[in-house]
Formats: structure tokens, sequence, C-alpha cells
């Protein structure tokens, strides 16, 4: 609304109605604040204590309560202090009534239906109470955990570890040592020093046998046993519980493109996702070294292999650096070159340094002179590498 002033008295008038309206707002504020714990039951103070009145200001329940908290899902914690100065909590409903006695020791917050509650003292246990003040799960666990997303709850039973559903029922008993979180429907249990897996039906996916299981990576996890003589063996099994690889290796490194590094004997080869072996365990060491490939030493050599197994290069280098753009920095007798994905020397070792591509450019120099080095395509789009000096300039400083 567009106002135009003519005089002070028109300007008076609009002030007063605006502050009328600014009482008005704060009035319904305040009445909302005050209508928030229930759309019936409003929470009074008196002589230190809480109590409810209905919307005509009928006392509903008396001023008796310590505190009362906001209605959540029809019901409304209460607590009253006892003698020894601690409150004693329970529940009324929308009516006032007293649908938990104040007896326990805390009752938090509802969530999703349930509250976490301990009755028993300093030595209580804890349960789970619903809104209608029925104990869906009695006050007989050590500890309760928040439910996940697949609607179990941790819980401690005795220092023994299980999962309950909503409905309070045991779907995992209490009787392991310790109990991982579940991903994608598995959980590793342990009893004692031994590791297994369960899925969130209470189903046994293996025995309780491992002495390590790692965390699972694309559904594969690695596991170790112990062997007659007290050395680790090492394997894979899936999360279903099926061993991809028997536990027999000294060890298993995690897989990338599809393989994994495995050592028996002291000698290396490569394993696939089926634990089948498509490098042999030939070379003394075997390492990622990006784009699909792997660096592999033998007898001091080093060359590259696919992930496939398929030799990339001879074993015939000192030194193998990562692939980087397509091409890896190698060495022969402290010089430098560079090797292509199809294990061509597109650069011979002739540089004192030589540094990866960065942008299509990698830096180098030999006998002194510092070059850099360019990729280069044709208009057949065939790829060169070429050769540029750069100035390199000294300063000198006069003291």
């Amino acid at each position: 609304m567009n106002l135009i002033f003519y005089n002070n008295r028109v300007e008076v008038k609009v002030k007063k109605e605006m502050k009328m309206i600014k009482k008005m707002v704060i009035f319904m504020m305040l009445v909302s604040i005050q209508f928030v714990y229930s759309d019936e039951l409003t929470k009074f103070h008196s002589g230190g204590k809480y109590g409810l009145k209905d919307q005509s200001g009928k006392t509903v329940v008396s001023a008796k309560y310590s505190d009362i908290s906001n209605f959540k899902d029809g019901a409304a914690i209460v607590a009253i202090r006892g003698k020894d100065g601690n409150n004693l909590y329970g529940l009324v409903d929308e009516t006032g009534k007293e649908i938990a006695e104040v007896k326990y020791d805390f009752i938090y917050s509802f969530v999703d239906g349930l509250a976490l509650f301990k009755y028993g003292g300093y030595k209580g246990k804890y349960g789970l109470i619903n809104p209608a003040g029925k104990e869906v799960v009695p006050a007989k666990y050590n500890k309760v955990y928040e439910f996940g997303d697949n609607g179990l709850a941790l819980v401690n039973l005795n220092y023994k570890m299980g999962y309950i559903d909503r409905e309070g029922k045991e779907i995992i008993p209490p009787k392991y040592d310790y109990v991982t979180d579940f991903v994608d429907g598995v959980a590793m249990v342990r009893i004692k020093n031994k590791w297994g897996l369960i899925d969130d039906t209470g189903k046994q996916l293996t025995a309780v046998k491992y002495d390590e299981i790692n965390g699972f990576i694309n559904g594969a996890a690695k596991v170790s046993v112990e062997d007659q003589d007290s050395k680790q063996k090492y394997g894979i099994i899936n999360n279903k519980g099926v061993e991809i690889v028997i536990p027999r290796y000294s060890e298993i490194w995690s897989f990338v493109d599809g393989v994994a590094p495995v050592m028996l004997d002291s000698k290396w080869g490569l394993i696939n996702t089926s634990g089948i072996e498509v490098v042999p365990l030939t070379y003394d060491q075997i390492e990622f070294a990006g784009e699909n490939v792997l660096s592999v030493r033998l007898n001091s050599k080093w060359g590259y292999i696919s992930s496939t197994g398929e030799r990339i290069t001879p074993v015939k280098y000192d030194m193998t650096k990562n692939f980087h753009d397509g091409f890896a920095v190698v060495a022969i007798d402290g010089k430098y070159g560079f090797v292509n994905k199809k294990g061509v020397e597109v650069v011979s070792p002739k540089y004192k340094d030589l540094e990866d591509f960065v942008d299509g450019v990698a830096l180098a120099s030999y006998n002194g002179v510092f070059v850099k080095l360019e990729k280069n395509f044709d208009k057949n789009g065939r790829l060169s590498i070429v050769e540029k000096e750069v100035a390199v300039y000294k300063i000198q400083i006069k003291n």
C-alpha cells in the first residue's frame, strides 16, 4: 500500500497502526510458543514446579513435576525430583494421563516412535519404550545403540553384542565379543580372537575362524588364518562368505583394475577377482604403475606387464616409474628415457635427469644442457617427441 503524508496527524495515525500490528504479531508468536507442548495442553509454572492446563485455562495436571518436555508422537516426558536430588522420569499423554510410571532413571527423546530409557539406578539397564508407555524392549541391556537404515539396533548384553529390531526381537542374539556396523547387509563378528561374517537376517555366512578380515572393497575382503607352522596365510572372501581364494599366500594386496598381487615363497604373481593366477609366481616384486600397467622386478631388473599378465617391456631396466599420460620414465646405467604403453622406447635412455610429462611437456638435462620434450602430432595424428633447448640464466649477486 502506498501512503502520501499530507500532515503530521496522518503520520502519527500510521505510526500507531504499525505499533498495534507489531503488538499483534508478538502476541501471536507468544501464543504459538505457549501451545508448542500440545494442541490441547499448555505447560505452566507454579511454586517451582510444572503442570498442564487446557485451552480454557483449567488445570489438567497440577504443578508437581520438576520438568515437562514438549509433546512428541502424543507423549511428553515428565520428571519428579527425588529426595536424593535426582530426577525420575515417566510419560504423560495429551490428556495429562500418566501412561508410564515416573520411575525411570532417564528417558531420551522419541525417534521414529521409540525412546531409549534407563532403569535400575547406577547399575541400571537400558530398554525402549513407545509413546503409549509400553516397554517394547525391557530394561535388560547394558547398552542400546541407535537404529540403522536396516531397522536394526546394536545391543550389548553382559558384554556380548547382537542386534534387535524395532519390535524388540533379537535378530542376531548377543553372543559376540564384537560386531561391526552392517555394510551392504553384511557385518563382521568376533568371538575371542577369531572373526566371521553374518548378514542382517542373522544368518552366519562364514564360520568364526579367521584371524583377520579386512574391510570389503568392491565386494571382496582379505582374510588370514594361521597355518600349522604359526605363519599367517592370506586369502579372499566375497560378501556372501564364499572363499574366492583359499588362504594359502604369504601376502595379498588389494585389487586394482581387476587384479591383485600375491606372494608365496618369496615370489610374486597376479590373481584376478575369480582367484585365478593370471601371472605365475615368478617375480621378485610387483607394483602397480598406473594406467592398467604394473612394474615387475626379477634379479634386480625391472620391466612392465599389463593387468592381464601380458609382457609390455623386457625386464631390463634399473628403474621404472609410474605411467603418466601414456608414458613412463625408465633408466639404464644412470640414463633416463621414456617408454609408451606398447613397450616402445619413444625416447631412448640418454638423459641425466628426466621428469614426467605435465601438460604435454617434460623437462630433461644431459651434458649440462637443459631441454624440454614436447609431444607433437602430425597431420595424420602420429605422435613424435620433439626436443627443444631451454635457456638457463645465471644471476650474479654482488655483495
